[in-house]
This record gives structure tokens, sequence and C-alpha cells, in this order.
């Protein structure tokens, strides 16, 4: 899923800095694409916690 998430990332970031021609417009998507990969990222690290306490207790 992560890796995913970067794909949809710099493609996106790419997209919007190509095509879009309103610099506020390129700020705010910029703003939301950074939050959600800091969203992506913060689920792997709970996966990865859930699945460590999977392990241990089984």
């Amino acid at each position: 899923m992560e890796e995913e998430a970067d794909r949809l990332f710099t493609s996106s970031m790419h997209t919007l800095h190509v095509t879009c021609g309103d610099p506020i417009a390129v700020i705010t998507w910029r703003e939301i694409y950074i939050y959600l990969e800091k969203c992506v990222d913060a689920c792997e690290h709970v996966a990865d916690a859930v699945e460590g306490v999977v392990m241990k207790n089984s």
C-alpha cells in the first residue's frame, strides 16, 4: 500500500504542477497531497504495530 501511495503522490504532484496554472490552487492541492501522504504513512505504522502485536500473541 505504501509503495502505491508513493507512486500516486509523485504522479499527482507532477500532474498538478504541469497542468494547473493557478499558483494558489497549486499550493492548496500540494498541501492536501502532503497531508494525505502523511496519513498513509501513519496507517502503515499502525498496520506494522498491529502485525507485531498479532505475531507476539500468536
